[in-house]
């Protein structure tokens, strides 16, 4: 699932994740590298699950982005 800030709603995208990649949990985390446009994902290792890192170059036209429903806020009201 991703957010898409410019029209304010979540989609899902279709990401290809390889056998053993690291899914960051309580003992995980996610960076934003912006000079090299790279997300970075860690976990370190929860007994029996491993850990490690992958690395994710996030390409919106080529991830198959399809929008949810109803994500985004209703506008505010006016006063």
């Amino acid at each position: 699932m991703v957010y898409d800030p410019a029209k304010n709603c979540w989609a899902l995208a279709d990401l290809v994740i390889g056998e053993g990649a690291p899914s960051p949990g309580v003992s995980g985390g996610i960076q934003f590298d912006a000079k090299r446009n790279l997300i970075w994902i860690c976990d370190s290792g929860v007994p029996g699950y491993g850990g490690g890192i992958s690395v994710l170059r996030f390409e919106p036209a080529k991830a198959g982005l399809k929008a949810l429903k109803d994500t985004a806020p209703p506008p505010a009201e006016k006063k």
